[in-house]
């Protein structure tokens, strides 16, 4: 486990007979965390680094999956006093993820600051460019800053690895939820000009992501299913969204 080791992984090397271990670490629960680094985060956050630090020992993480490990500084919660929803300093609501906060979701919706078009029609016409305005340029920016704290905070670890969480699908369901998003999905013609809007801002993200020194690999990440499977037909996939993935990840 080290971030050299990632790093070879990452270039097609064979090193012995051990599967590459790549993790999410931050949604383990403070039971966990205290079991296996002997660190409580919340009763001491300033050994917030430290404690991922040694979960990725621990668990002999190779990749770091969408980021870094957290630092000192990030918001820490304390869960056991049985809330499930919380406020965080902005005043927006949070329910657990391990011992941080993830943003409430609404049916689905998880972009929850952007407000919910009130009809079918509006949905349609909807235009991500007024709540994602980011030039390629603006995106490289802060997408370098972004991975230079990402290095820091994982240090000879492991190799942090960057990700797209909203590719292509994912986008309307974060902002339509659901239910909104199945009424526009219906609706083909239009919905494909909308998708096209959506796919417009990942290649503008891609496209800044490829140009930031030093990255070794990236993810691009979209909620197709349902654990009961595809909320639409396969040919819909087809159709509106895998038609996509090149040249969203062909960079």
């Amino acid at each position: 486990m080290s971030r050299k080791r990632g790093e070879q992984l990452m270039a097609g090397k064979t090193l012995d007979h051990r599967l590459p271990v790549m993790e999410h670490l931050t949604g383990m629960s403070c039971e966990a965390i205290v079991h296996f680094t002997g660190i409580n985060p919340v009763a001491q956050p300033d050994r917030l680094n430290e404690a991922f630090g040694r979960l990725a020992d621990v668990f002999e993480v190779d990749l770091l999956w969408g980021g870094g490990l957290p630092e000192v500084g990030r918001a820490v919660y304390d869960w056991s006093d049985g809330q499930i929803v919380k406020l965080n300093q902005k005043g927006d609501q949070m329910v657990q993820w391990g011992v941080f906060g993830a943003g409430h979701q609404e049916g689905g919706r998880h972009f929850t600051h952007i407000p919910l078009p009130a009809s079918l029609d509006e949905a349609l016409n909807f235009e991500p460019l007024t709540y994602f305005p980011k030039t390629v340029e603006e995106y490289r920016v802060a997408f370098t800053a972004d991975y230079e704290k990402m290095q820091r905070s994982c240090g000879d670890l492991c190799l942090p690895l960057p990700h797209h969480y909203t590719t292509a699908f994912h986008w309307a369901l974060a902002i339509f939820g659901f239910e909104l998003l199945c009424e526009a999905g219906m609706e083909e013609d239009r919905f494909a000009v909308l998708m096209q809007k959506f796919v417009d801002i990942s290649v503008r993200i891609t496209t800044a992501w490829s140009q930031v020194p030093g990255v070794k690999g990236f993810i691009l990440h979209d909620d197709l299913a349902m654990t009961s499977g595809p909320i639409f037909a396969p040919d819909w996939y087809r159709r509106h969204i895998f038609v996509h993935t090149p040249k969203i990840s062909s960079l």
